[in-house]
């Protein structure tokens, strides 16, 4: 089961980086077909040989056959999504689309963001499009029909004068109001302006393609017009996905939390904690997070996903012995109070992972906690591994391309140290000195017991942050130590009451969302101590290959059970390779330069509305154009210009 688990998530993610989907088809139709024939072969093969390894030789085809399955799953559906894209030749064109929106909108910048699910699309009329964009809807005139459907990402500019007016709320600030067209499941008739997915074309930065791609968007665009008088249309006959509902609900619970707490200070992160939505999270906050080492914190994850687990089968085993005490008569046909418990949780850990978002770190906490639960009821044991190949089959399954994203390897590889290293050594039984008191002893084992997961942690993701670029917190550990505990037991209780006081009473009738807003400023102070330290390390020299080979060498070595000297000599190898990534270049050094043979070198970054510059002689380099600031969350130095740097 192992080896045919591996097959196919290898065979999934083999497909990945490929250039051409077309040549990789058709070789794995191929395989596919010569795999058959060899199956056929041996079934009527009477050779001795065959006959004694036909047992190996049916488990060798039916891995392969696992291989070019998961390749030819992942190329077949990447090739149907690339293929229902918006045609080049209706780039940059006003187009009159019908639809549902999909998706919670949020604020990115001056625009409100979100998911459309066109339905039916048509070219306007020369007519229409001379019109004013507030004036296309209510009179326009379709010259002809295109195919074109599926998901798109739009962006609704709000006019200026419905902001001077007071209609709209700035965007300056938090919007308390969202428009309510834009509700999930509203069927709506728009003129925008699409473009195909695409991001910028620079080394080391983030793939904005990519993330397109992953989610599944054909193409991405802009609304025309006020919001008013562009989105009038009539009911859609059809009833709305699971999914639509789901976001409907979660759009009035936001709009209602919103509400009842315009006085509180860190509505972001109790939204970002009860219902998965961290638009609201300021900057500043994911800045502190970043330097801190504790991003996970604030995305709703594997962490979030096995507390509400733990706290449903208290709740579970709570009401079935409140249930066999009331009902005496009922104890026979009762379930065990093993299945009852296992059922409820996996249910409502599902629930909840729906509920927030259901993004691929819950995907992957709900595959485990689903293999855990068939493990028990079914009385089979599943290893480690093999819950992990389940997870990792699952969420590839759902979506191929999730392993284009930094997000899918940090969780897993998160996951597979903790489950593999995370266990805390076992010290020999010594006797008890005079000072040493049991209590003492065991405050001591229960702290070493909760740190050593988090130093594996730290040192696991090590490689796999560099790879992505991104910067190491050497104050992780000691955060995370002090702020998961705070919120598992405080915070994340805290917010889901104000969720579900808002959800289940229409207002925050509990005030459970003031408690939930001064635990977050606990909490916000704490990432502000150790973000004003500013403890971060990152390579200013890329490192190379056999760098990381060693490196991951050597921290393998530091997380496995062995002696405590080949630890120490494996964590000196590490610091040294550490600090051999470092630039220790001086003046002296530098004056060298002056002696090289002279060259040029000339990079162009794209950074959106034009190109930068970068200039490097042997004794100087020069930076043309630093990109422009789009926003205040977004500027085109850190998020093109430093990535590029880093790599070139």
């Amino acid at each position: 089961m192992r080896l045919l688990l591996s097959a196919f998530c290898l065979g999934i993610l083999s497909v990945t980086w490929a250039s051409s989907l077309a040549h990789i088809v058709l070789w794995l139709l191929w395989l596919l077909g010569l795999q058959i024939l060899t199956a056929i072969l041996v079934v009527l093969s009477r050779s001795a040989f065959i006959g004694a390894h036909k047992s190996s030789i049916a488990y060798l085809l039916a891995v392969s056959a696992a291989f070019c399955g998961g390749a030819l799953f992942h190329a077949q559906t990447a090739d149907n999504q690339l293929s229902r894209q918006l045609a080049p030749s209706l780039e940059g064109i006003p187009l009159l689309i019908e639809g549902r929106v999909l998706n919670m909108p949020t604020v990115a910048g001056a625009a409100y963001r979100f998911q459309f699910d066109v339905s039916a699309a048509c070219l306007l009329s020369d007519a229409s499009k001379t019109k004013r964009p507030s004036e296309t809807v209510a009179s326009a005139d379709c010259s002809a029909h295109i195919p074109f459907a599926g998901k798109v990402l739009l962006s609704y500019y709000v006019p200026r004068g419905l902001v001077e007016k007071g209609s709209v709320s700035t965007h300056e600030a938090t919007p308390l109001e969202y428009p309510a067209k834009l509700k999930p499941g509203t069927f709506l008739q728009l003129v925008v302006k699409l473009n195909r997915p695409h991001g910028f074309s620079n080394p080391g930065g983030f793939d904005y393609e990519a993330f397109l791609f992953r989610n599944k968007i054909l193409a991405k665009g802009y609304v025309r017009g006020e919001l008013t008088a562009a989105l009038e249309s009539e009911m859609d006959k059809t009833w709305p996905s699971l999914s639509v509902l789901i976001e409907q609900r979660r759009f009035d619970i936001r709009k209602r939390l919103l509400e009842s707490s315009a006085n509180a200070k860190n509505t972001g992160i109790v939204l970002a904690l009860g219902l998965g939505d961290s638009s609201l999270v300021s900057q500043s906050l994911w800045n502190q997070l970043r330097a801190t080492g504790t991003t996970h914190l604030l995305v709703v994850s594997g962490l979030h996903v096995g507390m509400i687990a733990v706290f449903l089968v208290m709740v579970s085993r709570a009401l079935w012995r409140i249930c066999l005490v009331c009902l005496p008569a009922a104890a026979s046909r009762a379930p065990h109070c093993i299945k009852f418990c296992l059922w409820f949780s996996l249910l409502g850990t599902a629930g909840f992972a729906l509920f927030t978002g259901w993004s691929l770190p819950t995907q992957r906490a709900v595959a485990m906690l689903t293999v855990f639960a068939v493990s028990r009821l079914s009385s089979r044991r599943f290893g480690v591994i093999t819950g992990l190949l389940f997870a990792l089959t699952f969420v590839l399954v759902l979506s191929p391309l999730a392993a284009t994203g930094s997000g899918f390897w940090l969780s897993f590889v998160a996951v597979s140290v903790l489950v593999l290293f995370a266990a805390p050594p076992q010290r020999p039984p010594i006797e008890e000195s005079v000072n040493d008191t049991p209590l003492l002893s065991r405050f001591s084992a229960r702290t070493r017991q909760f740190a050593f997961p988090q130093i594996v942690v730290t040192l696991g993701l090590i490689l796999p942050l560099l790879v992505f670029g991104v910067r190491v917190s050497l104050l992780a550990p000691i955060i995370n130590l002090l702020a998961i505990p705070f919120l598992t037991l405080a915070l994340l209780p805290a917010s889901l009451l104000a969720v579900l006081d808002v959800a289940l009473l229409g207002q925050s009738a509990l005030g459970a969302i003031v408690i939930a807003d001064f635990l977050c400023d606990q909490l916000v102070r704490l990432l502000a101590v150790g973000a004003e330290l500013n403890l971060l390390w990152e390579p200013q020299v890329t490192p190379s290959i056999a760098s990381y080979l060693v490196a991951f060498v050597c921290l393998c070595a530091c997380l496995v059970p062995i002696g405590w000297r080949a630890r120490c000599v494996c964590g000196m190898w590490t610091v040294m390779l550490g600090l051999n990534n470092l630039d220790w270049r001086s003046e002296a050094q530098a004056g060298e330069c002056n002696q090289a043979q002279p060259s040029l070198r000339l990079d162009q970054l794209d950074v959106g509305q034009g190109l930068a510059l970068i200039i490097r002689t042997n004794c100087h380099a020069l930076l043309y154009d630093a990109g422009a600031s789009l926003s205040a969350e977004f500027e085109m130095g850190s998020a093109v210009i430093r990535p590029a740097l880093r790599v070139l």
